[in-house]
């Protein structure tokens, strides 16, 4: 066997030759190499002319079995296949289901969509969180059903093209986002860390409050979310300017003059902008405050949506 442990004699192979040389021949005899540093070979004894009898082909192979493990040392939040046998398994069925009761301390009641077809094939899937509008008008025994801004996204030509998870969590009436941010973001950890969720890919939809409740998240949160839509909800731009750094497509009725919800979200956009954010906002004319049908009616929003992912740290 060639002694691997002299230092007189140091070939390194990672800029002169592939790094994916793990097996060589000297003088008839074969030398393995282990593919677990192979891109610094220290070895004696063996000649440029040795080197060049590699054999390609297996040194390949060993090469493709050491990267084969990378995903082993750093395994994804939750391995698709665990979860058919998680917390959230129940809840997976092709449809809007209700949990009624929350499924984390802390956490809120919600209206869960999953691909069912998606999850049976072990897939790690986006996560869509929606959040609803303010429920001044509501009576406390009616029940919450999910809303206009969440169905669009579970249609089956939508699930066709961009398959995932829509989550619709909800307060109680005469609540607001802005007075449970600890419930909200606990909801939204549990769900990762309990179902398939590709953890690059996870959104955020708000309409009026809802669209408050996510620049808040935005703000709170910067490098979680991947992208962000929001509808008709600004908030006071110095509680936000310097926080978010996600991309946000927004949308305004021209003529949603309550409490000036059309020029303050003019003046949040520019504000954003001004600070780096990719943003665009949309004033759509004619429209009040409910204009969330053009974004969740239009497939460029779609596209641009899923087609968003942030970098995921290797400690997520």
């Amino acid at each position: 066997m060639v002694d691997l442990i002299d230092r007189s004699r140091e070939y390194h192979f990672a800029n002169e030759y592939s790094v994916d040389r793990s097996l060589l021949y000297d003088q008839g005899r074969r030398v393995f190499m282990t593919p677990l540093i192979p891109n610094y070979l220290i070895l004696k004894g063996i000649d440029r002319g040795s080197v060049d009898r590699l054999t390609r082909s297996k040194l390949m192979f060993y090469l493709r079995l050491c990267l084969g493990c990378v995903p082993l040392l750093f395994p994804a939040p939750v391995l698709a296949q665990n979860a058919r046998q998680g917390a959230y398994v129940d809840l997976v069925k092709g449809k809007f289901v209700h949990a009624a009761k929350p499924r984390v301390k802390n956490g809120l009641p919600f209206w869960i969509y999953g691909n069912t077809q998606s999850f049976n094939q072990r897939k790690q899937l986006p996560l869509l969180i929606v959040l609803h509008g303010r429920r001044n008008n509501v009576k406390p025994t009616e029940r919450f059903a999910p809303q206009a801004i969440a169905t669009p996204w579970i249609k089956r030509k939508n699930q066709n093209k961009n398959p995932c998870f829509v989550v619709q969590p909800y307060y109680p009436p005469k609540g607001g986002w802005e007075k449970i941010p600890e419930q909200l973001d606990a909801t939204i950890t549990d769900l990762v860390e309990h179902l398939p969720i590709d953890p690059a890919r996870i959104y955020l939809m708000g309409f009026s409050n809802g669209a408050q409740g996510t620049f808040q998240a935005l703000a709170r949160d910067p490098g979680r979310y991947a992208a962000a839509i929001t509808v008709s909800g600004p908030v006071r731009p110095d509680s936000v300017v310097g926080k978010i750094r996600t991309p946000i497509r927004a949308w305004v009725g021209e003529n949603d003059h309550s409490l000036q919800k059309n020029k303050r979200c003019i003046a949040l956009a520019r504000a954003l902008k001004d600070d780096g954010v990719d943003i665009e906002l949309v004033v759509v004319k004619g429209a009040g405050h409910s204009c969330h049908h053009v974004p969740t009616g239009d497939p460029d929003v779609h596209a641009w949506l899923f087609s968003q992912k942030r970098i995921v740290k290797v400690d997520e």
